[in-house]
């Protein structure tokens, strides 16, 4: 069975904001932690079950390989809410208040 995979407006705006802080440090970085991003989602589409509840019973998350990120979703039936994608670095109060 494959997810659908939907990003809620906040994770698209994180992924923006991380795209251009990256991009700022190097040119081509930001391409790659979107392509990074990229590689969860494909994991997300094929198997989100493989990643542990963490969170109010709930809320679960992938940390990237590359980046200190992570990518916090939600299963809802047949599809994947991704609810944020933040530094491991911020406040995850920043996610929290997001649920």
């Amino acid at each position: 069975m494959s997810f659908e995979v939907h990003l809620k407006l906040e994770a698209h705006q994180d992924i923006f904001e991380a795209i251009l802080w990256y991009e700022s440090k190097r040119d081509g970085l930001g391409g790659e932690f979107y392509l990074e991003i990229e590689k969860v989602r494909n994991l997300l589409r094929k198997n989100p079950d493989l990643f542990e509840i963490k969170y109010k019973n709930i809320v679960r998350w992938v940390q990237t390989e590359r980046f200190p990120y992570i990518v916090v979703f939600v299963i809802d039936v047949s599809k994947v809410v991704i609810l944020a994608v933040v530094s491991t670095h911020r406040n995850p109060k920043i996610w929290k208040e997001r649920i």
